[in-house]
């Protein structure tokens, strides 16, 4: 088959390019000969790989191989050109050979969603085994089409556009306005895009790259706030195991657990969100999903946040245990007792216990205020890390989120 379909696709002076009415003037002529050593410029029929027939025409000059174009039915054959295609990226045949071209040859139907015989079904299947591969897939439909509601609903973000319905040559209107209530067309545009996180109609004037910019960077701020929040809590929980561990009163009272993880973690983690838009978040690429957990992704973890809250953890525990031992000093310089280790404070060698921290209570709780103080500031210290994760502190300063200024000035 002979196609000369878009010959501007490679040159687009009209002096080569080989358009139809030059095509009705060639002279295509047969082969009957089986010699073979007939010249290459007469026509033949070949069979490709996939006995499909190709007409090869007579390629005198330069400019009739510049518009030639051979079209088959396989992606491995190559159509004659006048430049070096030998390394190019070959893509499969059907959705059941995407998997094994992936396992076996590249990743190339990851980088480049295309594929033949693209149906309802084997989009939703290509979604699904994109997704097996990590990839974070958003989907653009047609909110008029019923079969997408199923693709809709398996990627991970979808947006349906109500599409250019069928117009006809006359000034008759295609279908009469509804007076009450929305019109039949308006309903199945609801129902087909119900799963979908942003249905959009014609009219509509939204820019997507500003979309999509917008999109990421909310996800940005919000994945901050999220690692903000856990590493608060979890501090907070490793500070009272550890005192437990090491056989101390509770670092923090009840109340100030509360305090820290219902109003000032969660207020502190919120604030992250009113960063002000990065434009240059166009630029990082889109993270995969994580689910492989290994050695690894614990060394990285370890170093990124245990770098930031371990230091207070050991200085929290040394300050309320120093802090206790100079307070049982001072109450046993009075008492005439000795002060232990665990069991605090005792009088003499042969006397009975008086009573551990519990008979002391305000001490305590004046070493709790302490350390309560220390863990908030140290918080505060930290979230300014947490602003903005791609730059260094001294070159993208905190203070350009206003909401987080505000929030620590408070505090």
């Amino acid at each position: 088959m002979l196609s000369y379909s878009a010959p501007s696709a490679i040159n687009v002076e009209y002096s080569v390019v080989k358009f139809e009415e030059e095509e009705k003037e060639s002279n295509i002529r047969e082969i009957e000969s089986d010699d073979p050593e007939q010249p290459l410029q007469e026509i033949k029929n070949t069979t490709s790989q996939d006995s499909v027939q190709i007409r090869t025409v007579d390629l005198n000059t330069s400019h009739e191989w510049q518009s030639l174009s051979c079209l088959t039915d396989s992606s491995d054959q190559s159509a004659p050109i006048n430049f070096d295609m030998s390394n190019r990226a070959k893509l499969p045949r059907g959705i059941d050979k995407i998997r094994p071209h992936i396992e076996n040859i590249d990743n190339v139907p990851l980088l480049v969603s295309l594929f033949t015989d693209c149906t309802a079904a084997t989009t939703k299947e290509m979604v699904h085994i994109m997704q097996d591969y990590g990839e974070v897939i958003c989907v653009f439909g047609s909110s008029a089409n019923f079969e997408n509601g199923g693709i809709f609903m398996k990627a991970d973000a979808s947006i349906a556009v109500e599409p250019l319905y069928p117009q006809v040559c006359q000034k008759v209107k295609t279908f009469k306005p509804v007076t009450e209530g929305i019109s039949p067309v308006e309903l199945s545009r609801k129902l087909n895009s119900i799963s979908c996180s942003l249905s959009i109609k014609r009219e509509d004037p939204i820019l997507f790259p500003y979309l999509i910019m917008d999109a990421r960077h909310f996800m940005y701020c919000f994945w901050n706030c999220v690692q903000l929040w856990l590493c608060c809590c979890a501090t907070t929980t490793c500070l009272q195991i550890a005192a437990a561990l090491f056989m101390l009163p509770p670092i923090l009272t009840p109340g100030q657990v509360l305090w820290l993880c219902c109003v000032i973690i969660p207020v502190l983690s919120v604030s992250l969100i009113g960063n002000p838009t990065d434009p240059d978040v166009m630029k990082r690429p889109p993270n995969k999903r994580h689910t492989v957990f290994n050695s690894e992704v614990v060394v990285f973890t370890m170093w990124c946040y245990g770098t930031k809250f371990l230091p207070v953890i050991f200085f929290v525990l040394l300050t309320f245990t120093g802090t206790l031992a100079s307070y049982c000093t001072d109450i046993c310089y009075m008492r005439n007792c000795e002060c232990m280790l665990f069991y605090l404070p005792i009088e003499g060698q042969n006397s009975t216990v008086v009573g551990g921290w519990s008979e002391h209570g305000n001490t305590v709780f004046a070493a709790q205020n302490f350390a309560v103080i220390i863990i908030l500031l140290n918080f505060v210290a930290v979230s300014a890390g947490f602003v903005h994760r791609e730059y260094n502190v001294w070159t993208q300063s905190p203070h350009k989120n206003c909401l987080w200024l505000v929030t620590i000035i408070f505090m």
